[in-house]
Parts: structure tokens; C-alpha cells; sequence
């Protein structure tokens, strides 16, 4: 069969035999589940018994790309990883999650698929630590005594570019770091030095498997069906981007903006340069470097530039070096940036409160803003030493050690969801479809973003209003027409002056799995998401694979996918109950995150500072469970358990998984 989009094959390795196997990407895998995300959740519905453990040697990872993945598309820079991350998911028992995480990439995804494969599928336990090599038809599994515990992600991943660089340039490599080696349960993977790929426990799950990286370096190139008509298409979505009022053309390099208390000290301490993905016209990551100071020369490589200066104001630092560096070694470590920022904040706020003291630290004195005493305290949680152990466990394990629970902490704490930190607040942002209920239906080891994105009202990081970026009725409406919504489905999200919130999330949600499902990334917020529009994603892909499919489809597809992850989870035993609201938002219901009126700024509505919905509207408790009934009836599941019915997954074509729910709504 000829394949165009797709390379073709799907690769499993068993790393506990060294036994390699390469087959076929069926027929039925892409027409029933497109790619990316899509066919990982099928794939690891077989091969993932209900209850493993994410570090048993059968546990699988697999890794893999989208049909758009590594061609000419706009914004296709996507790969994926899908496992049960081994973060402790649930406070009732020991639950994990099964998710996929999405990366952004400059080589590895296009090298996979150069090298002849969409999938990677990975089980086993290495009998030494070593790393996968997938060249072309040469697949290997390579001893690598000289990095394992030696050297992190970045120079891991420099010797091994290097080392297998190849006629078509530098390897692709997705590394962890000694975090992963140490089996800390938000450990993370980075690819290319670029972006993370495996939040919350991927990361971990490789260094169970003695797997110190993945790396691709293929030569063959990937096949378009109609290379005339795709260029075509793509040529035109580019020049529609390009021409619209949003996209600004700027210098790359730009001095970290305000004179607050991160630099505050050197306002031109350092500098910001815009990297992208692969394909990519935005350009949202930023690699930024320190000129003066104890830490000139520092450069910061995986990161954004909100979240480097809000994590350096998190944690107090007074200097901009420190958080350059405080962050590259989180990085290097492979550590989720958000877990550690507020985990050493939160340790840092017990041991000031007396709930923990030198005992439990190992003599360490922990004091807000300490630089130095960061650099310990991380250094104790990637080895797993006094307070570290329980740290390196995750956030429910850490709780139940301490007594102290992060979510439950209205001033220092953070919302924590099936045991991930969830990466934005609603108490600033709103109990909105993107910043709340999509992290607590869908699991936030992911971060689909979605029309709501750009709330009206404060943005935290800035501490300015985002006038430009509010959006109205007829932006939200128009951007659910672009994921396909139907009349019926627009009936029932729009409601007099506003829009329910639930229904909205489910409609939104289908949509924008169908970029997680192609291999595009959705998150190009300042250009207006342009590749959140199934009518241009429906183009690309009959003009790369030379199969004609609807926008319509295309969502009936994505809607699929969703409820097969609700159907992984389900079968793990998780419900309703695990999607629980963190207490940090039921607080804000009735207190708020202001101590006084004149801290608000007066800027807010009236009832400044509780917890609200997109349109500041002030939110009551019956409100919150109102808004998650909407979702799961909207998405067809028992509203009670959270669960698909039967009679969902007959309609989304799912009828073979009917006995897991079945069973489940049974017990």
C-alpha cells in the first residue's frame, strides 16, 4: 500500500529482548483515528493491561506523529508521547492516568517520519541504561554508560545530534534527565533543547525502562498525495496568516520587559530571542540570556516568557540571572517547571510556618527568595534525600506525608488535578471552558487551549489589561463554527448574553483534539489560532494523504478520540469523583484573592477578586457543579459518574469498548 502523509509503519521495540518489529500502519487506524493522539489512544488500549503499573517493564510508551507532522503545513511541528504517566492521580487510592502529552519540535517528529515511521511503540526494561536509535531501516538499542547519570538533557542531547548527525543534518533527540533516571513521578522529557514532551511522569516511565533517550535520524523524506494542490492550500493559509492585522513581522530580540522586582536591579541584564517550531509563524518560545552578572552567560533554552518571569516572581528572586538559572537547571534536570515552582514555594512556606523543620530537611533552612536554598531543595528532590523522597512522589503522596495539601492553601497553594499541577489559576483567569474545565475533565498532563483563551481582565504575568485580546459573542462564535459546530450544538452553547460554559468546553474540545490528532499545533494565540479551523485542516489533509474528508468528519473524528480517553480512564477506575474542583477554587467562591479593595485595582467589577466566569461575573458554588452537569451532558456521559454510556460509544463508533463502561456504571 502507498502511503502519502503517513510514513507508513508503525515500530515496536521490546527493550527487555532487543526484539525490533516494524509493520504496517493500517487502513483502519487511519481512517478510523486520523493519527497523532488518535491512534496512540487505540494502540494503547490493547496493549496496556487495566491496573499496570507505569514503571512495570510491560507498561508501554509510544511516541509519534501526526499525517501533517514534518511537511509543509502551517504550524505542524507536533509529536506526541502517550502513556499512563505514573503521577498518583487520585487522593482515594493509587490511580494513575492515561493521557498523551504534546511537544513542539524542531527535528525529532520530521526525523521519525523521515526515518519511515508514525509510531513508535516501546515496552521492555533496557538490562543497561541505553537509548533508542531509529535510522531509516537500522534500529538499535545503544549502550550509553557514558551519559546515563553523567549528563543531563542538554549535553545528552548535543553529543547524541551530533553523534548520529547524518546527510540531512543533526539527529532528533527527546532525552530525560537525571530526574527520569531517579524515577520522580513529574519528571518530563525535553526534545530537540526545545520543548517538553511527557509532563508529569513520561519522563519517568523512560528512566524505569533504563531508557535514557529516543533518537531519529531518517533520510527518505515524507510523500505528499497532490504536492502541487498541498503547496497550494498551504501557500494560501500562509498568505491568510500573513495578512492578517495580527501577524506583526518583529525584531527577534527583545530585552525582558518591565522594571519590576525580577530586574528591577539590571534592566539590560539580559536578552530574549524568539525561537520557533518546526513550521511555525509565531514563534512563542523564547531562549534567553543573562550579559551581567554572576550568571553572564547563562542561556535559558526551553521556556516561554511569561512563565520565566511569573516563576521568578513566584519564587521571589530578586535577579534575573537566578531565575535564568534556577529555571535552565529544572530544565536540564528534566523537571516540570510548573510542579517545582510551587513546590518548592509550598515547602518553603511550611518550613517558615513550622510544619516542617531542619529534621525533615536535612539541616537544610529554607527561606522565600533564597536562591541558594532552592538549589538545594532541588537538588534533594531529584535525589530523593530527607524531605526530597517524599517531594520526587508527587503532590498527593507529599500531602499525605506533611498533612499540608497544596490545593487546599488559599495563599501560597495551587491547584493541583489527579495529581498534576494544573498550569493556569482560574482564581486570575476565570472559571472558564480553557483555564478550568478542560484541566479538570480532560487531565492536565496536556494544555488544550480553546476560543476562551484571552479572557477579559487581568493577565497576571503582565499586569495589564488584554484590551486588544478580549474576545466577544461573535469571536466566540465564529471560532466554534471553525471547529465545526453544528446549528444544534450553537443553540445550545449561546444563551441570551452569554454562553454555557460546559456545552462550550465540549463542542471546543472535539475541535481542537483534531490538531492533537493531525500533528498542528493549536496554541498560536497571537496569530488568532488559525490552525484551530477544520475547513483549512480538512484541505491539508486530502491534498497530503489523498483522502477526501469533511470538516464535519473530521469533528465526528475528534469527538471519537475524546471518549476513548474518557474509555482508558474508566477502565482505570477513574469517575466523576477524580474530575473534583480543587479547594483553592471553592474558597475563592466566598473569599477573595485581594486582601483589600485598593490591591484590586478597582479594575474588576463589583465582588473584585472571587472566583468568576469569562465575563467577570461572580460564581457561586452551585454554579461550579451547574457548569460540569452542562459538560457531561452535552458530551452524552452519565452526568451522576461521569462516564460514557453505552449508547454514546455506539454513536461515535466506539461500540467495542461499550462493556468497559457498562461495567463501570454498574458498580
Amino acid at each position: 500500500m502507498e502511503y502519502y502523509g503517513y510514513a507508513g509503519k508503525i515500530l515496536r521495540v521490546d527493550l527487555s529482548s532487543g526484539k525490533v518489529k516494524k509493520e504496517p500502519l493500517s487502513k483502519e487506524l487511519t481512517l478510523g483515528y486520523l493519527g497523532g493522539v488518535g491512534i496512540q489512544y487505540r494502540l494503547i488500549y490493547d496493549l496496556l493491561r487495566p491496573g499496570l503499573d507505569p514503571y512495570s517493564a510491560d507498561a508501554p510508551v509510544i511516541v509519534g506523529t501526526g499525517p501533517l507532522t514534518g511537511t509543509l503545513a502551517p504550524f505542524s511541528g507536533k509529536v506526541f508521547a502517550t502513556a499512563k504517566v505514573p503521577a498518583i492521580a487520585s487522593k482515594y487510592e493509587k490511580k494513575h492516568f492515561v493521557s498523551s502529552s504534546v511537544g513542539g519540535n524542531k527535528r525529532f517528529g520530521t526525523m521519525l517520519k523521515n526515518a519511515g515511521y508514525d509510531h513508535v511503540i516501546i515496552t521492555g526494561k533496557a538490562p543497561k541504561p541505553s537509548y533508542l536509535l531509529v535510522r531509516d531501516d537500522d534500529i538499535e538499542i545503544c549502550e550509553c554508560a557514558d551519559l546515563w547519570g553523567k549528563k543531563g538533557i542538554f549535553d545528552t542531547t548535543r553529543e547524541l545530534s551530533e553523534r548520529h548527525k547524518g546527510a540531512t543534518g543533526p539527529a532528533g533527540v527527546w532525552a530525560i534527565g537525571k530526574a527520569g533516571e531517579n524515577l520522580v513521578r513529574h519528571a518530563h522529557g525535553v526534545v530537540d533543547l526545545h520543548g517538553s514532551l511527557g509532563r508529569n511522569g513520561i519522563g519517568a516511565v523512560l528512566g524505569a525502562k533504563n531508557l535514557k533517550a529516543v533518537v531519529t535520524a531518517g533520510s527518505r523524506g515524507t510523500k505528499v498525495s497532490d504536492p502541487k494542490k498541498f503547496m497550494d492550500v498551504a501557500d494560501r493559509i500562509w498568505r491568510e496568516i500573513t495578512a492578517s492585522p495580527r501577524f506583526m513581522v518583529e525584531d527577534a530580540s527583545w530585552v525582558p520587559p518591565g522594571r519590576d522586582e525580577l530586574n528591577r536591579d539590571l534592566p539590560p541584564s539580559g536578552k530574549g530571542i524568539r525561537r520557533a517550531c518546526m513550521a511555525c509563524l509565531e514563534g512563542c518560545k523564547t531562549e534567553y540570556y543573562v550579559n551581567e552578572g554572576r550568571f553572564a552567560g547563562e542561556r535559558l533554552l526551553v521556556s516561554y516568557y511569561r512563565l520565566t518571569r511569573f516563576f521568578g516572581r513566584t519564587l521571589g528572586l530578586k535577579h534575573y540571572g537566578e531565575t535564568v538559572k534556577l529555571m535552565n537547571m529544572v530544565n536540564d534536570l528534566g523537571l516540570d517547571k510548573q510542579t517545582m515552582q510551587y513546590m518548592l514555594l509550598f515547602l518553603t512556606k511550611l518550613y517558615e510556618r513550622g510544619v516542617i523543620t531542619r529534621k525533615d530537611t536535612g539541616g537544610l533552612e529554607l527561606k522565600f527568595g533564597d536562591f541558594e536554598a532552592y538549589i538545594s531543595l532541588l537538588d534533594k528532590i531529584v535525589n530523593r534525600q530527607d524531605i526530597g523522597e517524599a517531594a520526587a512522589e508527587g503532590w498527593y503522596p507529599l500531602t499525605e506525608r506533611l498533612g499540608a495539601d497544596v490545593s487546599a492553601d488559599f495563599e501560597y497553594g495551587w491547584p493541583v488535578v489527579k495529581g498534576v499541577t494544573v498550569m493556569t489559576d482560574a482564581r486570575n483567569w476565570g472559571f472558564t471552558p480553557t483555564f478550568a474545565i478542560a484541566p479538570l475533565v480532560t487531565g492536565p498532563v496536556k494544555h488544550r487551549h480553546g476560543p476562551t483563551f484571552w479572557a477579559p481582565g487581568k493577565d497576571i504575568h503582565r499586569e495589564t489589561y488584554i484590551a486588544e485580546n478580549r474576545r466577544s459573542l461573535n469571536d466566540l462564535r465564529r471560532d466554534l463554527l471553525r471547529v465545526g459546530a453544528t446549528e444544534e450544538e450553537m443553540k445550545a452553547v449561546f444563551t441570551g448574553d452569554g454562553f454555557n460554559a460546559g456545552k462550550l468546553e465540549k463542542v471546543s474540545e472535539d475541535g481542537r483534539m483534531v490538531c492533537d490528532m493531525l500533528g498542528v499545533c493549536d496554541a498560536c494565540h497571537n496569530l488568532g489560532d488559525p490552525m484551530r479551523d477544520l475547513p483549512r485542516l480538512a484541505g491539508l489533509y486530502a491534498a497530503a494523504t489523498g483522502i477526501e474528508i469533511t470538516p464535519a468528519e473530521l469533528k465526528k473524528r475528534g469527538e471519537k478520540a475524546c471518549n476513548l480517553e474518557r474509555v482508558l480512564n474508566v477502565r482505570e477506575g477513574f469517575t466523576r469523583e477524580d474530575d473534583a474542583i480543587p479547594s483553592v477554587w471553592l474558597q475563592n467562591v466566598e473569599k477573595s484573592i485581594y486582601r483589600s479593595e485598593a490591591e484590586s485595582g478597582h479594575r474588576f467589577a463589583r465582588g473584585a477578586g472571587y472566583l468568576h466566569d469569562y465575563f467577570n461575573r461572580r460564581l457561586s458554588r452551585n454554579d461550579l457543579h451547574k457548569i460540569m452537569d452542562d459538560y457531561y451532558d452535552q458530551r452524552g456521559w452519565d452526568i451522576d459518574r461521569g462516564i460514557p454510556t453505552p449508547e454514546k460509544l455506539l454513536e461515535v463508533g466506539l461500540a467495542e469498548f461499550s462493556r468497559v463502561v457498562e461495567e463501570a456504571l454498574n458498580r
